[in-house]
């Protein structure tokens, strides 16, 4: 998983939960390169006072192999605290810090 961030990144997790829909997976990253020593200042200042953590990447599941393959990665969106949003009706995510820029179909469905 690189979330389309480059390979220089020292690491990369996410704090929100994962969301599905059919065999998609969509996961955040919420590791900033300027984090503060309180968590909690951390979280408050991610975005309004400091640079938010970047990269969201798309999972799709293969029944036949068994196997997770990366569907699409970007590493220009970010969730800020924030778990994603999956609507089954438009097959698609919103993430922060703009809702109203689709990321594209959760599945290929």
């Amino acid at each position: 998983m690189t979330c389309g961030l480059p390979g220089d990144v020292a690491w990369i997790q996410s704090e929100q939960s994962v969301a599905t829909l059919d065999w998609g997976a969509l996961v955040v990253n919420n590791v900033t390169t300027q984090g503060q020593t309180d968590r909690l200042i951390d979280v408050l200042a991610s975005g309004p006072l400091t640079t938010p953590a970047y990269g969201a990447e798309r999972f799709e599941w293969d029944p036949a192999r068994h196997a997770w393959t990366s569907a699409w990665a970007r590493p220009d969106l970010a969730s800020i605290s924030q778990v994603p949003v999956v609507s089954a009706a438009s097959r698609a995510a919103d993430l922060l810090p703009d809702p109203a820029r689709p990321l594209g179909a959760l599945s290929s469905r």
